[in-house]
């Protein structure tokens, strides 16, 4: 009788986690040191004997970092390993290292070997967490991707974590810079609305405008507009 997938699955990941930290984990750039070999144990001896060394996590492939002295980095905060937990095929994996690459909108895993860095599908990830930060993955009437949840309240507030990518020819060189370039959605009346400035707030919520007028005079919005904005939209659902 074929092993269920979900408990492949899930001893993949698994095998990935119990390994997460017993060495110093390297940046996911290549020459990372090898992560020690994993205990052995039941779902090790499963993952082992249901897979081939080629079956790249289940359809996940291998992630490389190809940049030639990029300035910056294209994941989110860190380019090291990072212990996450992550919802995968409706499992729940604690410690999992993991690096979110927002330039390309995909979630890096490390593989049991150390050297390989696989990309998990992302329609199997619904959500992850990595430290305070809890994203979640959007598909209907909104572009699909990750988007970090930064208020769960009646009128839910996300932020697009991205990076653009330019090539600098200055110095007679290809110089790659990264810059963070983010976005913010309130999901309104069954539909995600752009929160980008001022003009956009007053647009979306045209009968409270004057209420929230007032209000985000309070707020340091020049200073933090992710801050007030989050503020702002808690202060809506009270009113």
């Amino acid at each position: 009788m074929p092993t269920p997938r979900y408990l492949l699955q899930a001893a993949g990941i698994l095998l990935l986690a119990g390994q997460a930290f017993a060495q110093d984990p390297g940046p996911p750039a290549a020459g990372d040191p090898a992560a020690g070999p994993p205990a052995a144990g039941p779902v090790v001896d499963l993952y082992r004997k249901a897979t081939a060394a080629s079956a790249a996590f289940y359809n996940g492939r291998e992630y490389t970092v190809m940049e030639f002295r990029p300035t910056g980095h294209q994941f989110f905060e860190s380019m090291d390993w990072q212990p996450a937990s992550l919802t995968f095929d409706g499992g729940l994996y604690n410690d999992v290292p993991l690096v979110y690459d927002i330039y390309r909108d995909l979630v890096v895993v490390r593989y049991s070997s150390g050297y390989q860095r696989l990309i998990l599908p992302g329609i199997g990830v619904s959500s992850f967490r990595i430290g305070t930060h809890r994203f979640v993955r959007l598909e209907k009437d909104i572009r699909p991707g990750f988007y970090e949840v930064l208020y769960e309240g009646k009128t839910p507030l996300y932020c697009k974590r991205m990076k653009e990518r330019r090539e600098d020819l200055s110095e007679q060189r290809v110089n790659i810079i990264y810059t963070e370039k983010d976005s913010y959605f309130v999901r309104k009346d069954g539909k995600y609305l752009s929160v980008k400035n001022r003009k956009a707030i007053w647009a979306a919520f045209p009968e409270k405008k004057r209420e929230l007028r007032k209000y985000l005079r309070k707020l340091p919005f020049r200073d933090n507009w992710e801050e007030a904005l989050t503020q702002l939209i808690a202060h809506y659902d009270q009113i």
